[in-house]
């Protein structure tokens, strides 16, 4: 139970990590070989490109996890509690319904995919599946989202939603008068 809690509170961050050290080694290597070489290799840009996209789709579930997704919160700023609640948790629903949409239109679309990469000659699904599991992974974050925000309408604790969200708040303006980014655990 306690390597599922730690994979579900570090599964994205650790594998954002790895696709960018692994693109900044790939990418140091090719400089070196064009600088001091005079020489390159082919499938270096490649694959860097082919990561940067899987980073990209990963990092979808990674900020609805921590909640670092853009939202406007003026107006949230401005409702009762309940009705903030409440918007936030229809907002976690549509988002749910979204990339649940998403997935299902990206699998049908890496599923199609027939073409072969330029330098590295793998298929292309490889980077196309990218998609599927981009899109799958926010769904569960979503569903999760929901799941603890339901769970406070239950219980009754109309204030767990808003501490979540006064708790995110601080920790942002502590994070920018710091400097630093985010991480919200």
């Amino acid at each position: 139970m306690k390597a599922l809690r730690w994979l579900n509170n570090n599964l994205e961050k650790w594998i954002l990590t790895f696709f960018l050290l692994a693109m900044t080694v790939v990418l140091v290597y090719q400089i070196i070989l064009r600088v001091f070489f005079k020489d390159s290799v082919s499938w270096a840009e490649e694959i860097s490109r082919f990561i940067l996209v899987w980073s990209g789709f990963l990092s979808l579930s990674f900020t609805i996890r921590n909640g670092s997704a853009m939202r406007l919160t003026m107006l949230l700023e401005l409702l009762p509690r309940l009705g903030r609640n409440f918007i936030l948790l229809l907002a976690q629903v549509i988002l749910a319904t979204l990339f649940s949409w998403m997935f299902w239109e990206s699998w049908k679309l890496m599923e199609s995919v027939k073409q072969s990469s330029a330098a590295l000659e793998v298929s292309m699904k490889w980077v196309y599946v990218s998609l599927p599991i981009g899109f799958g992974l926010t769904v569960v974050r979503s569903l999760q989202n929901i799941w603890r925000m339901a769970g406070t309408f239950m219980t009754g604790d109309e204030a767990g939603l808003e501490k979540a969200h006064e708790d995110e708040l601080l920790q942002k303006e502590i994070a920018e008068a710091a400097g630093g980014e985010t991480n919200a655990e």
